[in-house]
C-alpha cells in the first residue's frame, strides 16, 4: 500500500500578486475525511507504534480476547479507529468500543463487533456504566487533554468504566530522554492508583 502526504498536487495554485486573498479557515474546525493526508499520517503512526511495540498491545489480554464472547474492549480518545478496528478484525468474540470527540474513525463497512461513539469525555464522562470493561486501551492521549484533566477526569473515568480485575494499558511515547512523566502516571505505574 503506497501512501500519499501530497494529494491533488494540481490542485495547488501559486499566488501571482498580492491583491490575491486566502481565506483564514484555522478556527474552522477541520473535515479530517476529506483530508486524506491526515489520515495517511495517523496510520502510519499506528504501524509505527505497532511496529516499535511488536503488536497492538502490551496488557496480557490475548487468552482473554480469545477466550468467549462478551469481552467488552474500550478505545479510549480512538481517533481514526485503525487500532480498534484491527483489534476487532484479529478478536472476533470479543466486541470494541471506540470514544473520540470528533468522528475521525469511519460510520460504514465496520466489523458486527465495532461501535464508535462520539463523546465529550471531558464535560460529560464517558457514556458507559460503571464496571463496563474487560479491558480499557489509550494511545496518545496525554498531550490532547491539560495534565490537571487528564489526572482529573481522563483517568477517573478510565478507572471508572473497567472491571475489577480488568486491565488498563495507556500507551504514550517520551518526547525526549528523561522526559517528566509526572506523578500521576508515576504513582499509577508503581501501585496502580491515581491516589
Amino acid at each position: 500500500m503506497e501512501v500519499s502526504y501530497i494529494e491533488n498536487i494540481e490542485n495547488i495554485e501559486t499566488i501571482e500578486n498580492e491583491e490575491d486573498q486566502i481565506e483564514d479557515t484555522s478556527l474552522e474546525s477541520p473535515d479530517i475525511k476529506k483530508e486524506g493526508s491526515k489520515i495517511d499520517q495517523l496510520y502510519c503512526v499506528h504501524l509505527m507504534l505497532k511496529y516499535a511495540w511488536k503488536g497492538n498491545f502490551g496488557a496480557p489480554v490475548k487468552d482473554l480476547l480469545c477466550s468467549k464472547s462478551g469481552v467488552k474492549v474500550l478505545d479510549v480518545g480512538c481517533g481514526s479507529g485503525f487500532w480498534t478496528l484491527e483489534m476487532a478484525t484479529e478478536f472476533p468474540l470479543a466486541k470494541f468500543y471506540g470514544v473520540n470527540s470528533e468522528p475521525y474513525f469511519p460510520e460504514t463497512v465496520l466489523p458486527k463487533n465495532v461501535e464508535f461513539i462520539v463523546a465529550d469525555i471531558l464535560n460529560n464522562g464517558l457514556p458507559f456504566e460503571d464496571a463496563e470493561f474487560d479491558y480499557v486501551f489509550a494511545r496518545n492521549i496525554m498531550f490532547t487533554f491539560q495534565k490537571p484533566n487528564f489526572e482529573s477526569i481522563i483517568m477517573k473515568e478510565i478507572f471508572r468504566v473497567v472491571k475489577p480485575g480488568g486491565y488498563i494499558e495507556v500507551v504514550e511515547e517520551e518526547i525526549t530522554e528523561g522526559h517528566n512523566r509526572g506523578v500521576a502516571l508515576e504513582r499509577w505505574n508503581v501501585n496502580g492508583s491515581l491516589a
